[in-house]
């Protein structure tokens, strides 16, 4: 048979305290100042040199030989126009308002 014993456990419960420590440090500040420096630089400017070559290039001449053809000459009336005013009567009707 299985017998049941009762151990006792001990309860541990934790308790948290504020508590505000004064603990002194060191403020270091820093400020920029100038120092004069002498930097040596070479400065190098690069122009381009044109060099020319003369190459012959060998073309071929090509010539285009067209047959002779025989042209006729036909006979043509030529027409001019010229614009020319033609007057022309218009009637208008006016209609005027007069103040009252």
């Amino acid at each position: 048979p299985v017998r049941v014993v009762d151990k006792p456990v001990p309860r541990h419960r934790l308790q948290v305290t504020q508590r505000v420590v004064d603990v002194p440090s060191v403020l270091t500040q820093e400020r920029p100042v100038e120092v004069p420096e002498v930097l040596l630089v070479e400065a190098l400017t690069e122009v381009p040199r044109p060099e020319v070559q003369t190459v012959p290039v060998e073309v071929p001449k090509v010539v285009s030989v067209q047959p002779h053809e025989v042209v006729e000459e036909v006979p043509m009336l030529v027409h001019q126009e010229r614009a020319f005013e033609i007057p022309e009567v218009q009637y208008v009707e006016a209609v005027t308002q007069v103040a009252a």
